[in-house]
């Protein structure tokens, strides 16, 4: 053993290939530790944005679902409003307008030279008329007038009958039934 003869040269590659392998391993292991840390992170910073759009998601879903069944209860209220004003139209255009059928009847024969005694509702929309005038041409009035009447040339009043008719001393009493519409 002299000379400086390493008779252990295999030992001695074997520890540098060790220390150069180690080195490898720790490498590998840091370079996948922090490939590992940094997917982690990725795939949580990822799992928080989707969250967070979910959740924002969710909310805009929660709104819009508010303001439909809000907007629902309103359009079944305008419905009910708008049933209820076509039902309350319905009902004023299909009653008896008292005023105006009286005024109607009262100035019926008002063109002619005829003195309307009395006038008065009998039953529904049917006025009893009596009337009195003193000359045929007045008379003659009267009967075009129901005759018009009854053609349907006047405005508001259905039909027209003359119920009563008597002549004393050229004085012309009538009686007249008159139906409005």
């Amino acid at each position: 053993m002299s000379g400086g003869v390493n008779l252990l040269p295999s030992s001695a590659k074997f520890q540098a290939a060790k220390t150069k392998y180690k080195r490898y391993a720790y490498y590998f292991s840091v370079i996948f530790v922090t490939l590992y840390v940094v997917t982690t992170l990725v795939v949580l910073g990822i799992n928080m944005m989707a969250d967070s759009k979910l959740k924002n998601g969710q909310k805009k879903y929660q709104q819009a679902l508010s303001q439909y069944e809000s907007l629902n209860d309103n359009v079944v209220t305008t419905q009910k409003l708008k049933y209820q004003a076509k039902m309350v139209s319905k009902a004023l255009n299909e009653r008896f307008e008292y005023g105006s059928a009286f005024k109607r009847i009262g100035g019926l024969f008002s063109d002619l030279q005829v003195n309307v005694l009395n006038y008065q509702l009998d039953k529904g929309n049917i006025f009893k008329l009596s009337g009195l005038t003193n000359s045929n041409d007045n008379m003659d009035g009267v009967e075009k007038k129901i005759i018009d009447i009854n053609q349907g040339l006047i405005e508001g009043i259905k039909s027209a009958r003359l119920s009563n008719l008597s002549v004393t001393n050229n004085l012309w009493k009538f009686d007249v039934e008159v139906a409005t519409k």
